[in-house]
């Protein structure tokens, strides 16, 4: 049997979880679950890391992890070996440990983030392990909202910010949210047997650049390829700095909440003229992860099946720069 299909970018979103072998329990004792979580907060700091949810039950475990650097594989490696060598010692016992290898969810952190964390947070109150999720001390509710059980390398602020600058009210809020339990339509989603939560765009996303793609490449041969320009990425960034007439910097900086839309023209043609990677694009446009990358090309996508006069813009652009194209 294949294995099962792993996605990793710097910048992904991933709900991992993973179960004891035939059911067995994975923490026994309470410096069972401690030394698991110190082992989180370990791999955090050696893989850079950044954790926002977990929850420890008695024969599998939850997280929601955010990996700046694009190697959950090697993290879960170091935390589900070394785990599994120390609980063989102290228990007397020896072989695995888990039924397998992890699994590992791409997850859509702005549609989704919130979800996963309420559904993991819930995960000991539909376990019966209890009817509260605070009152659940290896499930990371009780670390938000009680200081004193909140690991170090807990990260929240990206959860909390949602509820509002103002520290208490976020808390009380966040309490309130998890509470309220998962809607019954995306409670069927967050159970599915699927690699990808999401919404279409980021799927199509995730689809176009780490599932298909690489077959496409060695199927297409080079010969019937379309030709790329010999421009260089300054080079097309200077030209679409003229037709706008705006300062090229002003094309390597993305701002909030702003149209900016010679900076969307030119990820857009650095992808569809140049054919640069979306990392590639990501460091020439100063972005933060590829996501973000392939976000703002969608959303021009989008406009550009609206709006005629984007389209014509998009094609005075492109006609110049085949001008230079390869031979």
């Amino acid at each position: 049997m294949a294995r099962p299909l792993r996605i990793e970018y710097p910048g992904a979103w991933h709900h991992v979880m993973n179960r004891g072998q035939g059911k067995r329990q994975i923490f026994l004792t309470e410096n069972d679950r401690i030394s698991f979580l110190n082992l989180i907060g370990d791999a955090s700091e050696m893989f850079s890391l950044k954790v926002y949810a977990y929850s420890l039950m008695d024969n599998h475990y939850h997280l929601l992890i955010h990996t700046p650097s694009g190697n959950l594989g090697r993290a879960m490696r170091h935390i589900n070996g070394v785990y599994t060598q120390r609980f063989n010692y102290f228990h007397g016992s020896d072989g695995s440990l888990f039924r397998g290898r992890y699994k590992a969810r791409i997850v859509e952190s702005e549609e989704y983030l919130l979800e996963l964390v309420r559904y993991i947070h819930l995960n000991p109150v539909k376990g019966g392990l209890t009817n509260h999720p605070g009152e659940h001390r290896w499930t990371s509710h009780s670390a938000y909202i009680r200081e004193k059980y909140r690991p170090k390398w807990l990260s929240t602020a990206e959860v909390l910010d949602r509820f509002g600058k103002n520290k208490r009210s976020a808390l009380s809020a966040l309490n309130q949210f998890v509470q309220a339990g998962v809607p019954e339509h995306l409670l069927s989603l967050l159970e599915e047997e699927n690699i990808l939560v999401g919404s279409r765009g980021f799927r199509e996303w995730i689809y176009e650049n780490f599932m298909d793609n690489n077959r496409h490449q060695k199927e297409v041969s080079k010969a019937i390829r379309v030709p790329r320009p010999k421009l260089k990425p300054t080079e097309l960034l200077q030209h679409v700095a003229f037709a706008y007439n705006v300062p090229v910097s002003s094309l390597r900086k993305r701002m909030r909440g702003v149209e900016n839309e010679p900076y969307f023209m030119a990820c857009y043609l650095l992808r569809q003229i140049l054919g640069l990677s979306q990392k590639e694009i990501a460091r020439w446009l100063h972005c933060n992860t590829v996501y973000a990358v392939a976000t703002v090309q969608r959303r021009f996508r989008e406009r550009l099946q609206r709006e005629k006069q984007l389209q014509k813009k998009v094609g005075q652009l492109s006609n110049s720069f085949m001008t230079h194209v390869k031979t």
